[in-house]
Formats: C-alpha cells, sequence, structure tokens
C-alpha cells in the first residue's frame, strides 16, 4: 500500500493510541469499505479519526466547531456536532493538542 509520509505517520499513531497493529487497523476499513480503492478507504479513515478527535476535544472546552458555526448559520437544527459558546480561541486551543 502506498502513502504519503505524514499519512503513514498518521496510520502509526492511531494505531498507537488504539492499541492495534496497523494490519488490524486495515483489516477494519477492509471490512467496512464499499467500493473505493483500499488505498483511499485508509486515507478516508485516518481523516475520519482525526476529525472526530477533534470534535472531542472541541466539546470538552465547550467550544463550537468551524462546521457547527456554518450550519447554525445556515438554520440546520440537528448536527452530530455538540455547540457550545462562540469561544473560537478555546477551540483553536484545544485543536492543537492533536498529536
Amino acid at each position: 500500500m502506498r502513502l504519503e509520509p505524514d499519512m503513514w505517520e498518521a496510520l502509526k499513531e492511531i494505531c498507537a493510541l488504539e492499541g492495534i497493529s496497523i494490519h488490524e487497523f486495515c483489516g477494519r476499513v477492509e471490512e467496512q469499505r464499499e467500493e473505493s480503492a483500499f488505498t483511499a478507504a485508509i486515507r478516508v479513515a485516518i481523516l475520519a479519526y482525526y476529525r472526530e478527535k477533534v470534535k472531542e476535544l472541541a466539546a470538552k472546552c465547550g467550544a463550537t466547531s468551524p462546521a457547527q458555526k456554518a450550519r447554525d448559520r445556515n438554520g440546520e437544527s440537528e448536527s452530530d456536532t455538540p455547540s457550545g459558546p462562540q469561544n473560537d480561541c478555546a477551540y483553536r486551543d484545544a485543536a492543537k493538542g492533536l498529536p
């Protein structure tokens, strides 16, 4: 499988944090993959993992993510992103804590 060096590093970090092997991570992705190429599915899974971590960090500091702010401006009501005070500084500080 060919990935960019940063993607390999992110994949290794995820596996270390979750206590799984790269083989196990890839197997899980393969089980859920539908029509995309395997390597593309790995990249999407890596991105999804980090996006979820950003949401968790934003929720911990009571911040509203930029995506939530956009949904709020557009009048969308239900969201999987927690809403909180308009606190860009806290959100930015939380995002800096990502590995």
